[in-house]
């Protein structure tokens, strides 16, 4: 099974409180969950695939660890290389059994499951009305007589849901709130050679459509699927270029249905997405036919990433051939005139 990111928690955030109130766990698979100290789908955009290179890394900081050969497998290097080199810490607090049945059952006790049973309930705004987008989804197929690669109708749908806020999409680490950032990039910059490409590391986050800054853009990668639903490919032979211009044409279609009215979805948060968000498309090579744009434009339209390209004063290339990269989907609000 896949390691899929579902959720990530900011200091004053619940976790496991609906399993935990609930009178029945019947519905919750808590042993497909897992959780660690930190985003663990984290990952750098100039690539560290690198044998000879990431084996005199490992040498010189004294550790053993594989190379990694896929973007989720970086993790596992960065918590070795980080055991002994950082004090970055996250804390919990656990509830007491005890607690947990006053929760429930004592009346004295009601403010603090109201709140945190509201908490909890807004977080479940887009995932309680999914079945309603995805219908909506298959009514704008129907209408158009779509029948696209089930793999890409999935990432399609996925898309819409990272812009929709319900689900994580990824941004570049600009601070250290939910990881050693500033660490970890110092290591590498000192220990791995990245040629003059700025060490920049990307991370889980909500995309938000109501707060989020008019510069600010949250990521989707073919090369990192992250989908709740992922069908088999229908097209094995396609190229990542071909199947970014299939994932456009589904979306862009969505919207078209959208906003000539033809899906009842009048007032609705999907209908905001289609008015307000735009999503673009990037790869690290050339389109020819000037559907998909070239990655190395991205610092362009990106405040965060921009930010990122400085270290020490200096100001670093963005490594435009980097595996995220290959196969691109940008989600950020569009421009108002």
């Amino acid at each position: 099974m896949n390691l899929l990111p579902w959720r990530l928690y900011k200091p004053g955030d619940f976790f496991a409180a609906f399993f935990s109130l609930e009178s029945s766990s019947l519905y919750h698979p808590a042993s497909v969950f897992s959780m660690t100290s930190g985003a663990r789908n984290v990952f750098f955009i100039p690539n560290i695939t690198h044998r000879d290179i990431h084996q005199r890394m490992c040498r010189r900081l004294n550790i053993k660890t594989d190379v990694p050969l896929t973007l989720l497998e970086q993790w596992n290097n960065f918590k070795d290389i980080l055991q002994d080199r950082s004090d970055w810490t996250s804390e919990v607090i656990l509830f007491p059994k005890k607690w947990i049945n006053a929760i429930k059952n004592d009346k004295a006790w009601s403010s603090l499951r109201s709140h945190i049973e509201k908490k909890e309930w807004l977080k479940t705004n887009y995932l309680r009305n999914k079945v309603f987008y995805d219908l909506a989804m298959s009514q704008v197929h129907h209408n158009r007589n779509l029948r696209p690669n089930t793999h890409m109708r999935d990432t399609a749908k996925h898309i819409l849901a990272i812009a929709s806020g319900g689900v994580l999409g990824f941004k570049p680490a600009i601070d250290d709130e939910t990881l050693p950032n500033t660490k970890l990039r110092e290591i590498y910059s000192n220990n791995y050679n990245f040629k003059g490409y700025a060490p920049v590391l990307v991370e889980p986050t909500f995309f938000d459509i109501n707060t989020i800054h008019c510069a600010s853009s949250v990521y989707y990668s073919l090369q990192h699927p992250t989908n709740l639903e992922f069908s088999p490919s229908t097209r094995k032979d396609a190229s990542t270029i071909s199947e970014l211009i299939e994932l456009k044409r589904i979306v862009e279609i969505f919207y078209q249905e959208v906003l000539a009215g033809k899906i009842p979805l009048s007032g609705n948060l999907i209908v905001k997405v289609c008015q307000d968000i735009s999503i673009d498309y990037y790869h690290t090579k050339p389109d020819p036919y000037g559907e998909i744009a070239h990655s190395k434009i991205l610092p362009t339209l990106d405040d965060n990433l921009r930010k990122c390209l400085t270290q020490n004063g200096k100001h670093l290339e963005l490594s435009a051939s980097g595996m995220f990269l290959r196969g691109l989907v940008r989600i950020s609000p569009k421009d108002k005139e």
